[in-house]
């Protein structure tokens, strides 16, 4: 590997009832009613459920940190880390999982080539173009992020676009029917920097943060259209 080219990765009762005893005791022309209230249970008790999603085995984050890089590496051909992440989630109640995905870039040092002249700093070692570093976020049965792409609401690929080195997509589905307590799931970062990353990439950097979050199914459908994998942001209640 090119030791000038390097890239890091980063990667979270009952109610009252009255029972109502009447009788009507019947004397003559005179009416007497008689009556009592009494409750239905001793005690009643309302318990709020929970969403709890997060890492497991326990903690908050893990790092993974990958190079240096040189053009032509990929995560199956270079022998680095496998980037995976296995979500537990732990509440007592059905719900609703998505993923955010948050990418921060340095343009590095770039060099002048041999017979050209020196390139432009690209934004980070992921730039969003066919040259820079392309991922793959995936659960095995559902990819959020394609190379540079991910699939908005409407289904439509749309490519994860940096301004200066930072982009970010939130609330990318996990799927589509609610997860039961104890489920879990595997989040792996796949990689690859293609041939064309030339001396723009020089010393370039990513990370990439992932963020997890769950909010209860039960009374709060999904919006017409949302798929797994896909933005499900609008008229979608997360908090």
């Amino acid at each position: 590997m090119n030791t000038n080219r390097r890239k890091r990765l980063l990667f979270v009762g009952g109610a009252v009832v009255s029972i109502g005893a009447a009788a009507a005791l019947l004397a003559g022309a005179t009416f007497g009613f008689f009556s009592s209230a009494g409750v239905a249970s001793g005690s009643n008790t309302f318990t709020a459920g929970n969403v709890v999603v997060g890492l497991d085995p326990g903690g908050t984050q893990v790092t993974c940190a990958i190079g240096p890089m040189s053009p032509g590496d990929t995560q199956a051909s270079s022998g680095d880390v496998v980037c995976k992440y296995q979500v537990k989630y732990t509440g007592n109640v059905g719900a609703y999982m998505a993923l955010d995905l948050a990418i921060t870039g340095s343009g590095g040092t770039p060099v002048t080539p041999y017979g050209g002249s020196a390139p432009s700093a690209a934004q980070g070692l992921y730039d969003g173009t066919a040259n820079g570093l392309q991922l793959t976020i995936s659960d095995g049965t559902t990819t959020y992020l394609s190379g540079t792409q991910y699939n908005n609401q409407a289904g439509t690929a749309t490519t994860l676009t940096p301004t200066s080195g930072a982009a970010s997509v939130s609330d990318l589905l996990v799927t589509a029917s609610p997860i039961a307590t104890n489920a879990t799931t595997d989040i792996t970062v796949d990689y690859s920097l293609p041939t064309t990353a030339g001396n723009a990439y020089n010393l370039a950097t990513s990370s990439i943060v992932l963020t997890i979050h769950a909010v209860q199914a039960d009374n709060n459908a999904l919006p017409v259209g949302c798929a797994a994998g896909a933005v499900c942001a609008t008229g979608m209640n997360w908090s």
